[in-house]
């Protein structure tokens, strides 16, 4: 919702099973599939598209967008500011939003 007030057509990246393999060592609790159905079910989201790797110019080369979104806790991070040396020419805005607090994906593997 944060994200769409700051932008007319919002694209969202959902991590494919492979990358989440890569990333965290283990398996996605839900597959790529219904996590993008998931996502794509939010009246906010125009477009959901498979993450593939961390690559945002390959993406922005693709999609052309003018606002990348991420979480605070990414803000001053080496990866971070990589993407905004490569994006900020191109007159992409990054704009971090606050944690929300209380949502976890490592709370809900717990869980189960």
């Amino acid at each position: 919702k944060r994200a769409k007030a700051n932008c007319d057509y919002l694209i969202v990246g959902v991590n494919t099973d492979q990358r989440i393999m890569e990333q965290k060592n283990h398996a996605p609790i839900f597959s790529y599939e219904e996590r993008a159905a998931i996502v794509a079910a939010c009246r906010y989201v125009d477009k959901v598209i498979p993450q593939n790797d961390s690559d945002r110019l390959s993406t922005w080369n693709k999609y052309h967008f003018n606002k990348l979104f991420a979480g605070s806790d990414w803000e001053n991070t080496p990866r971070w500011e990589s993407y905004k040396q490569q994006l900020e020419p191109l007159g992409v805005e990054i704009v971090f939003f606050p944690r929300t607090k209380g949502i976890s994906s490592t709370k809900i593997r717990k869980v189960q």
